[in-house]
C-alpha cells in the first residue's frame, strides 16, 4: 500500500526540476518543508501488514476507486465478501503515477 506516499516525493522532485536549480544550490524551503513532513509521516509504514488471503463466496464484490489530480492519479481495488464471521474486506492491488512534465 505504498501508492498513497510515493507520488509525493515524485512530485517534490518534479516541482524541484521545474526551478531549474544548479546542482550545488540548496533546494527551497518550498521543496525541503513537505519533503520533511512526508519523511515523518511515512514512518509508520513499518507497522502496516497487508494479509493476502481472500475468502470466496457466492456473493464477492470487488470495489475500486480512482482518485486524479494535476499531478498525479491513483487506483485502488478491494474484495468484499460476506463470510460465516461478517463482512471482509482484503485488499487487492493498487498503482499510482505521477503526471509527466509538459517540457516546452
Amino acid at each position: 500500500m505504498l501508492c498513497s506516499v510515493t507520488p509525493t516525493p515524485k512530485i517534490l522532485l518534479q516541482n524541484s526540476w521545474k526551478l531549474k536549480l544548479s546542482w550545488d544550490l540548496p533546494l527551497p524551503d518550498e521543496i525541503v518543508k513537505p519533503f520533511l513532513k512526508w519523511w515523518n509521516e511515512i514512518k509508520i509504514l513499518s507497522d502496516v501488514g497487508i494479509p493476502r488471503y481472500f475468502e470466496i463466496n457466492d456473493s464477492p464484490q470487488m470495489h475500486v476507486f480512482v482518485d486524479a489530480c494535476k499531478e498525479a492519479y491513483a487506483i485502488r481495488i478491494f474484495f468484499r465478501s460476506n463470510t460465516s464471521q461478517g463482512v471482509k474486506v482484503a485488499f487487492v492491488r493498487e498503482k499510482s503515477r505521477v503526471a509527466p512534465l509538459n517540457i516546452p
